[in-house]
């Protein structure tokens, strides 16, 4: 009974604590209202306040013992609200009804699932900036790496590498022949004859639910958010079957050279031909996060 009280506790409290969390900025930035939705706003900050003080005694004073009376957040749940108050997330879906209503804000559901996910930004080193997406969190830099284009076997995919302090393990006696993991780099049209190492990063893209590269396209879907777009690349002379990437079209901004060795891989961008298509084309592509949000209105 005391653990069914305690989820209880954390829901309602985290929604109190989400909705003060968010009041106080927005009515320190909002338009001026009239007096009607000033005493609207003014009241629910109130039952906001009365309902967090309650839950503080209450929390302060918890005995989580055997002992423990599981009506000991009786006075806090009142405060929360009883009946047809009595409800998930109340605090939050008043608070975006009582925002939209006076300045005109959607509605926007924070959705409880997925906290984050993890994409190689292939073709930079760093993690791309945005006013309106949420701040990306850099993991690590690094160069692209896979199997050599001639080799025996080896891994398909490629590998973005850090390149400080890489950790190795001792070498195995006797040696078995080994797949070797070797630069990558890139070529365009341009300049087929020259290439260039891959840089890249590894970006932390908080609040969405899933990262995912779009080929053949240029933007993102309804309630997607670019993260980068660019070219399509794969090595067309490996004797292993490669993945495709997607690689940042800001590297292409940078001169071209030639320092891989004979059997480094070298991607080519990707052409495709199509029953609507003019001719062959290279294939453009886009990396897309799904925000872990949803408008409503």
């Amino acid at each position: 009974a005391v653990n069914s009280l305690l989820n209880d506790v954390e829901t309602k409290y985290d929604d109190i604590r989400t909705v003060m969390h968010e009041i106080i900025p927005w009515n320190t930035r909002r338009p001026e209202a009239d007096d009607d939705d000033e005493e609207r706003i003014n009241y629910m900050y109130d039952c906001l306040t009365k309902a967090q003080n309650a839950f503080h005694r209450a929390i302060s004073d918890l005995d989580v013992s055997i002992n423990g009376k599981v009506d000991q957040f009786k006075e806090a749940f009142e405060a929360y609200g009883t009946g047809r108050n009595n409800t998930p997330n109340r605090y939050q879906r008043w608070f975006w009804k009582l925002r939209h209503e006076i300045t005109g804000e959607p509605i926007v559901w924070d959705k409880p699932e997925g906290s984050g996910d993890v994409y190689i930004n292939w073709g930079s080193s760093t993690c791309p900036t945005s006013q309106t997406a949420p701040e990306l969190e850099l993991l690590y830099s690094g160069r692209a790496a896979g199997t050599l284009n001639k080799a025996w076997a080896g891994g398909r995919n490629l590998e973005c590498m850090k390149l400080e302090d890489p950790k190795l393990s001792g070498a195995i006696s006797p040696q078995p022949k080994p797949a070797n993991l070797d630069a990558v780099e890139y070529r365009t049209l341009i300049e087929p004859d020259k290439s260039r190492p891959i840089p890249c990063a590894a970006c932390l893209v908080p609040e969405t639910v899933a990262v995912k590269t779009l080929y053949a396209r240029k933007s993102c879907p309804k309630n997607w958010k670019i993260q980068y777009s660019g070219l399509a690349m794969a090595d067309s002379g490996s004797n292993v079957d490669g993945d495709f990437i997607c690689l940042n079209k800001d590297v292409f901004n940078l001169p071209a050279q030639s320092e891989a060795g004979a059997h480094n891989a070298r991607l080519n961008p990707v052409w495709m031909s199509c029953e609507k298509c003019n001719g062959e084309k290279i294939v453009p592509c886009v990396v897309c996060s799904y925000e872990n949000k949803a408008e409503m209105f």
